[in-house]
């Protein structure tokens, strides 16, 4: 495609402002019904969308390793004794063990400057979503504990004979499916 395609203009105006699919969907409608093309519009839109996500995944990458940067530039500076690791949290003040105490920046261009946080005051400072998230991994590793036990005292009762084999799997496929209701947010 020429340069001084519509088309072609389109695309670096979308991917300059990370436009979502909807805002520019229009203006390509408009200008495949005036140049009528082999290339279908659903060919065109999934191009464009590539696009976008491209750039989204290159700024994702861009943080991360900024993040990722920063971390290892911390670490080094405890190990060298540049930076000392205090024994309580700065946020709530609980004692805690120092390999406990997460480094916590709120900008990864310095990254000796770091808060000394402990684990729950860490996931409120990153907030509401970092909350949810581990709440959820919380109510998954307790979740995945009672269906354990739940197995496991089937096992035992497979073991000494109390149920059949053709008994022990259908209670087991239900315990199974409770775990899976209980993870999809449903009530069991």
């Amino acid at each position: 495609m020429a340069s001084d395609d519509p088309l072609v203009r389109l695309m670096v105006l979308c991917r300059r402002q990370n436009w979502s699919l909807r805002k520019y969907e229009l203006a390509l409608r408009r200008y495949y019904s005036r140049n009528m093309h082999a290339v279908s519009l659903s060919t065109i839109r999934s191009w464009i969308r590539w696009h976008v996500k491209d750039v989204r995944w290159e700024r994702r990458k861009e943080r991360q390793a900024k993040h990722e940067c920063a971390q290892r530039k911390l670490q080094q500076a405890i190990a060298r004794g540049t930076v000392k690791k205090p024994s309580r949290c700065e946020h709530c003040q609980k004692r805690t063990i120092k390999r406990e105490l997460h480094g916590h920046h709120r900008d990864y261009r310095y990254p000796l400057r770091a808060s000394w946080l402990c684990p729950s005051c860490h996931v409120k400072a990153h907030g509401k979503r970092a909350m949810k998230r581990a709440a959820l991994r919380a109510r998954r590793r307790e979740v995945g504990k009672r269906f354990h036990k739940t197995e496991e005292k089937l096992r035992q009762r497979r073991k000494t004979g109390d149920i059949s084999r053709r008994r022990y799997y259908k209670l087991r496929r239900e315990a199974l499916s409770k775990f899976w209701t209980v993870m999809a947010g449903e009530k069991a």
